[in-house]
């Protein structure tokens, strides 16, 4: 299973994948984990109480597409979630972008990722293979997101060690560069750590690209051992076949999406998740 993941050239990751799974896989894999496209930026929530944003390799690479009307904001504002997320990212990582919509709900939607998703894995892709971010992603990345729709956002991106990143805001019409300075986060007190967000679906996949037959890991975010090890199921095709993303899937035809299994058990991240905390309510958490 080891081999498996490592020899995928990119992995996606949506909802609780980005919150479970990804972070398992960093803290059992560290900087050999192949590049990440994470949708709804579940990796970068510091307010989970299992904070596996603490586990981001130092050379992760990293690329994020969150929105602002997604139910993961929670109660902060658009901009609030972006600096949170921003946080989540250490010091040392200097391999991570972010591509902020404010517009985009839990569910991207299907014209916004049909325009994105294929540079926002090539970027991930070619980033990890040549060790910078690729021009060619500054420069294609708005105007892409302009193809999806009338959308404004954000595009900020850590290309070297330390607190700065280079944030880009657009509109339908404009675009303007700046360069801002984001102090990591620290781990929250215990006494915070059962406060997190409603429950998400799962989606997570990692993509083998350019051979044929595709090897496509479904990664879930469940357990067959009582260590909690997320269980990896293999298949080979070359069908491109999606219920999360249909518009997606036509101008994608290299690629497999599938949406995640239920969940046939329970792990215990999923007890931990289940005895959240709940707004107004008293939290279940010791």
């Amino acid at each position: 299973s080891r081999a498996q993941i490592t020899r995928a050239d990119c992995l996606l990751l949506g909802s609780r994948g980005g919150q479970v799974v990804l972070p398992f896989l960093w803290k059992h894999f560290g900087d050999a984990l192949p590049p990440s496209v994470v949708l709804n930026g579940g990796c970068a929530m510091s307010i989970l109480p299992t904070e596996g944003w603490q586990n981001w390799p130092a050379h992760a690479v990293t690329v994020l597409l969150m929105g602002g009307e997604d139910f993961f904001r929670g109660g902060l504002s658009p901009e609030q979630h972006l600096l949170d997320a921003m946080r989540c990212v250490p010091r040392d990582n200097a391999s991570t972008a972010i591509l902020y919509v404010d517009q985009m709900k839990h569910m991207p939607q299907a014209a916004l990722l049909q325009a994105v998703l294929e540079k926002l894995l090539t970027t991930a892709i070619s980033w990890k293979a040549e060790g910078s971010l690729p021009a060619s992603a500054v420069a294609d990345i708005i105007p892409l997101v302009r193809k999806g729709g009338p959308f404004t956002g954000r595009f900020v991106y850590k290309t070297h060690v330390g607190e700065d990143w280079t944030e880009e805001r657009f509109t339908s019409t404009s675009r303007s560069t700046s360069t801002r300075s984001v102090c990591p986060k620290a781990p929250l007190p215990p006494a915070l750590k059962s406060l997190c967000l409603p429950t998400p679906t799962d989606t997570s996949v990692a993509f083998k690209w350019g051979v044929s037959p595709r090897t496509v890991l479904t990664l879930e975010p469940r357990s067959d051992t009582v260590e909690g090890t997320p269980s990896i199921k293999t298949s080979k095709t070359s069908t491109f076949s999606t219920n999360s993303f249909p518009n997606a899937a036509r101008s994608l035809s290299p690629l497999l999406v599938r949406r995640g299994l239920p969940r046939v058990q329970t792990t215990p991240l999923e007890e931990a998740w289940a005895h959240r905390a709940v707004p107004g309510q008293p939290s279940r958490m010791g």
